[in-house]
């Protein structure tokens, strides 16, 4: 779960094939105002950042190699009521 604040966060994908990474695999992420591609390294993790403005749904796709399902991550909304005194 990631915070809309507009602030810098990292999240890990792996991507694995049976309990091995696999290596070179290109991963799209996408959501509400990002939209990145990254390459997963010698052990199939890739570390991501983003900087999300809003609530919404991030989808984390392989493009280069078969798979079988998308992942997705929720952005939740961040709101700070006025302080008053």
């Amino acid at each position: 779960m990631l915070k809309g604040n507009g602030k810098t966060q990292r999240f890990s994908v792996k991507v694995s094939q049976g309990r091995k990474g696999v290596p070179g695999t290109r991963v799209q992420v996408a959501g509400p105002g990002i939209s990145k591609t990254v390459t997963t390294g010698k052990n199939g993790v890739a570390v991501v950042s983003v900087k999300p403005n809003k609530a919404g749904i991030i989808r984390v796709l392989i493009s280069n190699k078969k798979a079988c399902n998308t992942q997705r991550i929720g952005i939740v909304g961040v709101y700070e009521p006025p302080v008053t005194g």
